[in-house]
């Protein structure tokens, strides 16, 4: 893998006509294209196969927003992220059909979206975000998925699932710093 990414680096800096680019950096970039890519199919698939592949597009992009956005807990390599990854989908995957959670996140829904006002993007949030007023616009706009997908089931337990793991996992970060 390390000659192959290698390689594909080389071709790209050289297709560059520039020096600029640090080869390491685009090896590292390209390797995290892959691992995230793998672990998005792999996430997919294993939605597919608990015949919920809606929950599994609805989780990711929430998951995925939030994430790259409010940070949070991190594994320490590529290898241990993707299988956290995949660790979390199965936990939700397994958890969305039983009654009990669907009524604690129907409860706590509305005190995940209040808590999420009180969240500050994490200063190694992936895409630096300063703005003042992002928690409130985001809190307005999980507000009103809130009021429309209430009573969609299908759309909202991915969605709300997702915000409840972003921010367990931000507070899990926040006791580590």
């Amino acid at each position: 893998m390390k000659k192959i990414l290698s390689n594909i680096s080389d071709l790209l800096i050289k297709k560059s006509n520039s020096n600029i680019y640090n080869k390491e950096i685009v090896e590292y970039g390209l390797q995290v294209l892959i691992f995230n890519s793998f672990t998005i199919l792999t996430i997919l698939f294993i939605s597919y196969l608990f015949s919920d592949i809606t929950f599994g597009f609805f989780f990711l992009i929430t998951f995925g927003f939030l994430r790259i956005t409010i940070g949070g807990f991190h594994a320490k390599t590529i290898y241990r992220c993707t299988l956290m990854m995949i660790s979390i989908m199965l936990i939700n995957l397994l958890l969305r059909n039983n009654q009990i959670y669907f009524t604690i996140l129907k409860i706590f829904s509305i005190i995940s979206i209040l808590i999420f006002i009180y969240l500050h993007p994490s200063k190694k949030n992936t895409l630096s975000i300063k703005l003042k007023n992002f928690n409130l616009l985001t809190f307005f706009c999980f507000l009103i998925i809130y009021i429309i997908t209430f009573n969609k089931n299908e759309i909202f337990i991915p969605i709300f699932s997702a915000l409840l793991t972003v921010e367990i996992l931000y507070f899990i970060n926040k006791k580590n710093i």
